[in-house]
């Protein structure tokens, strides 16, 4: 058993565990945020964590291992997945949110039974849906943690029914506890690890084989096919193949509830993020002229939009704002101050002239 491995799996352990328990402290005693976070995730969480959900024990185990075993040709898959996936999150993410809200659906048997009307059907497709789940994502479930479990007797030889178990306590743990914000952010974690491990590994491979050349020369006297991107397939079954997988991607996403209820729980798209900065400077001078009065100079910029989902909505120019004013007394109670402002390019717009403003206060 390598030691590095060790440390390294128990490492990231630790991160997963601690991410799960922090979110399970923001869960509140609500229905809403429990099963869907109050749909307060934003859409680069949601996509990761969607990803993560995606690459599974299919792709930890079953993937790699088919392309270990066909060569580049796998990659045949990856151009069918990811023109799957473009189309699906091109059209339908915003779709099934937005009618997620309408039907204030928190979980996807509610949000497919809302689409009939009457009292009984919605009830009835409900129940059937909620059946299908229970019964298809229980097995699916099951297959994570048998993946979970050929990763842990792969590397550490741990027996294959206690590796199940460990892998479902696990994970178990935080999801009960944190509910999808807790399988959210961790997903986001898991995702990152992911990109940052997939790359280390391919750039350790290329490093420790000499170069890309020199892979695919090895490749080749082991097997020519392995260096085969169309492995022998007629141009009609080459399309056929990356057509089939770019369905298979997009069949995903339409119908597995651990994939929809993460789409349920993002803002609605209607909602935009945006950055807000404004900053000043001010200075002020007592006794200047006379005791008890006050000099005082503002410079700074006004709340400008300086990012905005919605691109109209953003701020292209800069605003600058300067005022002067001078504090007198006029005996020991009563106070005039004078003064005068000047707004350059008003609402943050060059096309606005500059705005300039006198100004008069009293004060007691």
């Amino acid at each position: 058993m390598n030691l590095i491995t060790v440390i390294s799996f128990g490492f990231f352990l630790i991160i997963f565990l601690w991410v799960g328990a922090i979110a399970a402290k923001f869960t509140q005693d609500t229905d809403s945020d429990y099963l869907l976070a109050n749909r307060s995730f934003g859409k680069y969480l949601i996509g990761l964590s969607a990803g993560a959900t995606t690459n599974s024990g299919s792709i930890m185990t079953g993937m790699v291992g088919f392309g270990y075993s066909t060569g580049i040709s796998t990659l045949l898959i990856t151009l069918g997945y990811f023109l799957g996936d473009l189309t699906f999150w091109t059209f339908f993410p915003d779709k099934i949110n937005n009618i997620s809200l309408e039907q204030d659906s928190l979980t996807v048997p509610e949000l497919l039974g809302a689409a009939v009307k009457k009292p009984q059907g919605k009830k009835f497709v409900t129940s059937i849906v909620a059946l299908i789940s229970v019964i298809f994502v229980g097995t699916y479930t099951t297959a994570q943690f048998y993946a979970s479990a050929k990763i842990l007797n792969a590397f550490f030889g741990i027996d294959l029914k206690l590796g199940a178990i460990l892998a479902a306590v696990l994970i178990l743990v935080y999801c009960v506890k944190g509910g999808l914000r807790a399988s959210v952010w961790t997903d986001a974690v898991q995702a990152i690890v992911g990109m940052f491990v997939a790359f280390g590994v391919l750039a350790t491979a290329i490093i420790a084989a000499g170069s890309i050349p020199e892979i695919a020369a090895k490749l080749n006297s082991i097997d020519p096919q392995l260096t085969n991107i169309f492995s022998g397939f007629t141009w009609w079954a080459i399309i056929a193949y990356v057509v089939g997988f770019a369905v298979a991607a997009m069949g995903f996403g339409l119908s597995q509830p651990q994939f929809l209820v993460r789409l349920m729980a993002g803002r609605n798209p209607q909602e935009a993020d945006a950055d807000i900065w404004s900053w000043a400077i001010t200075a002020s001078w007592k006794d200047v002229g006379k005791l008890g009065s006050q000099l005082s100079f503002v410079f700074g910029m006004p709340p400008k939009v300086t990012n905005n989902d919605v691109i109209e909505r953003k701020d292209e120019d800069t605003s600058l704002h300067f005022e002067l004013s001078y504090r007198y007394p006029l005996n020991d109670r009563i106070f005039i101050t004078p003064g005068f402002l000047v707004i350059t390019n008003p609402d943050h717009n060059a096309d606005n002239d500059t705005t300039w403003i006198g100004l008069m206060r009293t004060s007691t």
